[in-house]
């Protein structure tokens, strides 16, 4: 190969929206200027190619969306300390109390 290109192969059968397509279709793709993303434009398809982003790509939809949620909870931001220090300052969290149900009113015992 020209110019210390290197190849390789990709397996589109783990990423589910590469399944269906034509050859032809997933003949047409390019690889970004990175290296690191493999783009199908007519298939509106762009994978990263690098380990965690193949893993991703190959994920239950659903799978995917929470390790991007958790991936989101773990960001930290100027207004999230300091939300965080202003919730500290007032003290711990107060204490869950359980919903007391009314006691049944007891029956006076009568002597016969």
């Amino acid at each position: 190969m020209e110019g210390g290109a290197r190849g390789g192969a990709f397996p589109v059968t783990s990423v589910p929206a590469l399944q269906r397509p034509s050859p032809v279709d997933l003949a047409r793709v390019a690889l970004s200027a990175s290296r690191s993303v493999l783009s199908w434009e007519a298939l509106d398809v762009d994978v990263d190619v690098r380990v965690a982003g193949l893993l991703l790509a190959a994920a239950d939809p659903a799978e995917r969306v929470r390790h991007l949620a958790a991936l989101a909870g773990r960001a930290t931001s100027p207004a999230k300390a300091a939300a965080a220090r202003e919730n500290g300052a007032e003290g711990e969290r107060p204490r869950t109390v359980a919903a007391r149900t009314p006691a049944k009113p007891r029956r006076k015992q009568v002597a016969v």
